[in-house]
């Protein structure tokens, strides 16, 4: 009886500073030694991949991260713009709190009215050029397909080859923050409101077994939206939130990394966010193991034409071949 292991596929979802969690899941499913056959990335998500696909060292990666989030070219691209009016938990707001977020959001909208958006596009192509290699997708070690938002033609696009750099600073532009980008003729943004977790996109990969990572799973309740820009940002944290728990049922497992209803924009210690994928890895790990370790059977051994020939689905299967 001959095993061939299943068509294993991750699906990382965005989430601005959650995604670091995917940072931790990686290294989890390292040390369990869980071959992966291919990432499906978007916004967050897209970046860590392509991180990953690159150079396939959840290690390695984590520490290029986490030094360039600690050093001062980060620093220099002043991305602690918060227009996020929640207050910390247990924690109520001060009255010049209040009054910093409200000049805060004041002046976004205000940005918002005047231009394309709140950032320059110039700030996101530094942030992706300082982690990301040159190259092309294709060309990646690992198999990566980036997904995103053509505004033109109103459908989610799947990028699985070309600029490596432009298809992660595509998906990674968030509506409002950072501007669509102009590829091959049309513009592209990060599908997240429509998408933020495309399980669907893996299994027309042809994944067999799909893990996907949620992002956007805790939603703290509120009771007070003083302004409308925080009513637009409850309205898409709810709504994503919506989608990725009707996108959940087609994945074989979820990953939801618990971290605290964290700002997107968030980044202190970012230690602590790749922690808490790491934990929902090892926590779920016998799920992981289960079903990535089910296998397809060949009834005979060996199995052979009767010509003397190994038959196709037994040399795929053979220790070595591609699944």
């Amino acid at each position: 009886m001959l095993l061939r292991r299943r068509k294993f596929l991750l699906v990382l979802g965005g989430g601005g500073v959650r995604g670091l969690a995917h940072l931790g899941i990686l290294k989890a499913l390292e040390e369990e030694r869980v071959q992966i056959d291919g990432i499906v990335g978007t916004s967050a998500g897209a970046m860590v991949g392509a991180l990953y696909a690159q150079e396939p060292d959840a290690e390695k990666i984590t520490q290029q991260v986490l030094e360039f989030l600690n050093g001062s070219a980060f620093r220099r691209l002043n991305l602690r713009f918060e227009v996020d009016s929640r207050p910390q938990k247990g924690v109520p707001p001060s009255i010049l709190e209040r009054l910093l977020h409200g000049l805060k959001r004041q002046l976004a909208m205000e940005l918002l009215f005047r231009r394309p958006s709140i950032f320059s596009h110039e700030i996101l192509d530094r942030l992706v050029g300082a982690l990301i290699g040159e190259g092309r997708i294709e060309d990646c070690r690992l198999p990566l397909h980036v997904t995103a938002l053509d505004l033109v033609a109103g459908t989610e696009l799947v990028l699985s080859q070309g600029d490596l750099r432009t298809a992660v600073v595509a998906s990674s532009s968030v509506p409002g923050f950072f501007p669509p980008v102009r590829l091959n003729g049309s513009l592209v943004c990060d599908a997240g409101l429509v998408n933020n977790m495309p399980v669907t996109v893996a299994r027309d990969l042809g994944a067999e077994c799909v893990l996907a990572v949620s992002l956007s799973s805790e939603v703290d309740p509120l009771m007070e939206f003083p302004t409308g820009i925080d009513v637009i940002f409850r309205s898409e944290e709810i709504g994503t939130k919506l989608i990725n728990d009707q996108k959940k049922g087609d994945a074989d497992i979820v990953l939801e990394p618990v971290t605290g209803g964290r700002y997107w924009l968030d980044f202190d210690d970012p230690e602590a966010v790749i922690q808490s994928g790491y934990d929902s890895a090892r926590q779920h790990m016998p799920e992981i193991l289960a079903r990535v370790g089910r296998r397809k059977l060949v009834t005979a051994w060996p199995p052979v034409a009767t010509d003397g020939r190994l038959l196709a689905d037994a040399r795929d299967a053979l220790p070595g071949s591609e699944p």
